[in-house]
């Protein structure tokens, strides 16, 4: 194939490979809603579909000693779209995501985890690279896409991707070999970032270990089973179960039968108030039925935000 006839060849097809890498990403950012989690809180930054313009895959095709057999196919990054989260276990849950979407076949081009098991003492640009291929022909956007149609999925993390932007242009894509100097001053800072990973990854760990945020998972999961359209929760929540932190510590709520006999109250509570949409409503109607002396005497707000929930229980609020 000629210069000419990939060139042609692309901007016929281009729409095809970005409405694919549109498919793509609305998909992942559905299943995330799905599975209960608010892509704009959980990826750090907005994903963006990127096209490739037609020099740009010429000069890779054909003016980088990559000795394709067959170029326009073989390229398969014509398309792309970047994933950047938190943690570690952020882009785990990506990569799962990724992995079990039925309308795709999917082949993972870098796992950094393999990697860093492989070369330990080894400190190098980090990514996963998946390459996903319509399983289908699909139409969306009024196009038909084909196939075995290619798209490039990378998932960082935010770290990760800072290292990225840095290094990418300037070390690893250059026509020059850096300097020695300059390649270890990219390792020490990937180490140094690798690092800083980790123990982000811990301290979210050991604040998911302590006792408000287990029973707030608890009651997250619970208010799902009866309210399916709750995606996720707000900041209100902890804010409400930290005032009751020593409280919390000193009672054993890894018990969630104890809120068996709030199924019924709180789903026939739904929308009455904001809190009633609120896992933590739960926590409320326990602590009024139970300990309202301890659930006034450390409550964040006025009240009268508070009086409603003894009013739905028909329980006196002095």
């Amino acid at each position: 194939m000629t210069e000419i006839e990939f060139r042609q060849k692309y901007e016929s097809e281009k729409h095809i490979f970005q409405a694919w890498g549109n498919f793509v990403s609305e998909k992942i950012i559905n299943t995330l809603a799905n599975e209960g989690i608010d892509s704009s809180k959980f990826l750090k930054i907005n994903v963006s579909t990127r096209i490739k313009e037609a020099d740009s895959l010429i000069a890779k095709a054909f003016y980088r000693s990559k000795n394709y057999k067959n170029p326009y196919d073989d390229i398969t990054d014509k398309v792309g779209a970047r994933f950047v989260a938190l943690l570690d276990d952020d882009v785990r849950k990506l990569c799962s995501i990724i992995e079990n979407i039925s309308e795709w076949t999917y082949s993972k081009d870098r796992d950094y985890e393999t990697e860093r098991a492989d070369e330990p003492l080894s400190f190098n640009y980090q990514s996963m690279h998946y390459v996903v291929k319509s399983k289908n022909s699909i139409f969306f956007q009024d196009v038909t896409i084909p196939v075995n149609i290619p798209c490039e999925i990378q998932v960082r993390t935010l770290l990760q991707h800072a290292y990225s932007e840095l290094t990418h242009d300037r070390v690893y894509k250059t026509s020059f070999d850096p300097t020695s100097e300059v390649k270890r001053a990219v390792a020490k800072s990937m180490a140094f970032l690798e690092t800083t990973d980790e123990y982000f990854q811990k301290v979210s760990n050991l604040m998911l270990d302590l006792p408000i945020f287990k029973l707030y998972d608890g009651l997250r999961e619970r208010f799902s089973t009866i309210y399916p359209q709750f995606k996720d929760g707000s900041k209100v929540n902890i804010h409400i179960l930290h005032a009751y932190y020593n409280f919390i510590n000193s009672h054993n709520f890894s018990d969630f039968t104890i809120f068996n006999d709030l199924d019924e109250i709180v789903k026939f509570n739904i929308d009455k108030t904001y809190l009633n949409n609120q896992p933590v409503i739960y926590f409320i109607y326990y602590m009024c039925l139970h300990q309202k002396n301890i659930l006034k005497k450390n409550w964040i707000y006025t009240n009268e935000e508070l009086h409603p929930y003894f009013t739905h229980l028909g329980i006196s609020f002095d």
